[in-house]
């Protein structure tokens, strides 16, 4: 819909006005929210809209049908409050839509091609269930290593299995994996290593007799990751990123990339997968997947008939 920029004046909104918003949250309906404003800033307004995860992003809308504003995240300095959602007014917007289209007359207009979408038909929940109470063995993600990553897969079975095991977090998108949508995760997290300064320092000390544990660091945050079936690069359904926290003042990411199965089915005559860190986000570390990784991933995907 036309945003009706630029405005001429500002929209204004009160305290306890009731304001409507369309939502779109992740692996769920489109939908109207209903809210009141609770409190008005400058560039925005705070209202009690509870979005799911996944949800903003939607217009906001008064009772008469003006279009005020558009619901954000929160900002870094900004105390989280359940239930409120904060609105960029839409004049701000505008100033934002004026700045992207100056930029886009100059820049090369995006690919046509359809980007990737979930597979249509629900996970088969209870076939998960039963394959986890009689399957034999363990039911932790498919491993791989790389050079400064360690690289899992992740199947609807296998993440059915990780949902009664405290130590699994997927930060933000926590409500999206507990869904178990019909994708395949690859998530890929840095390894942790000890520096040379360390190991001389422990080894020093273990001349005066004490001998210390290791200390390791992550080595570099998570960049980027390039998946091939055969030579065709594949492009994944939500290529997440997720914060991992190293002290109060330093973050790293790791990837958690959700792929349909059917693109690197049997169809493949092999899948790569292409690593950047952070640290060197021009360097590629290429890995080919292992035959037999590949076999256990299409028979978990089988329960739900998939190729």
């Amino acid at each position: 819909m036309p945003l009706g920029c630029p405005h001429n004046s500002a929209r204004s909104v009160a305290r306890e006005q009731e304001i409507f918003t369309l939502a779109a949250p992740l692996r769920q309906n489109k939908g109207w929210t209903p809210g009141t404003v609770s409190r008005n800033d400058t560039r925005y307004f705070a209202a009690d809209l509870s979005l799911a995860t996944g949800g903003e992003g939607g217009p906001v809308f008064t009772a008469s049908g003006d279009l005020v504003g558009i619901t954000s995240l929160p900002g870094e300095r900004d105390e989280p409050t359940r239930g409120t959602t904060r609105v960029a007014r839409i004049d701000g917007a505008c100033d934002v839509v004026a700045a992207a289209a100056k930029k886009a007359k100059e820049a090369p207009a995006p690919s046509a091609s359809h980007l990737p979408v979930e597979p249509t038909e629900p996970a088969p929940v209870a076939a998960f269930k039963e394959a986890v109470t009689r399957r034999a063995g363990s039911l932790k993600p498919y491993q791989m290593a790389a050079s400064e990553f360690d690289v899992t897969f992740i199947t609807p079975v296998l993440n059915f299995a990780a949902q009664s095991q405290p130590n699994q977090n997927f930060g933000n998108w926590s409500d999206y994996v507990a869904d178990i949508p019909p994708v395949l995760f690859v998530r890929v997290t840095p390894k942790a290593a000890e520096s040379f300064l360390a190991k001389i320092a422990r080894g020093a000390a273990y001349t005066q007799g004490m001998a210390l544990p290791a200390i390791k660091r992550l080595k570099s945050g998570f960049d980027r990751v390039q998946a091939f079936c055969g030579t065709t690069e594949v492009t994944p359904i939500h290529p997440f990123k997720l914060e991992l926290r190293v002290s109060e003042t330093e973050a790293i990411y790791e990837g958690l990339y959700a792929f349909d199965p059917a693109a690197l089915g049997a169809g493949c005559s092999s899948v790569k997968l292409v690593l950047y860190s952070e640290k060197e986000p021009t360097k590629a570390d290429t890995r080919i997947v292992d035959p037999s990784i590949l076999q256990q991933i299409r028979r978990d995907f089988d329960l739900g008939g998939r190729p």
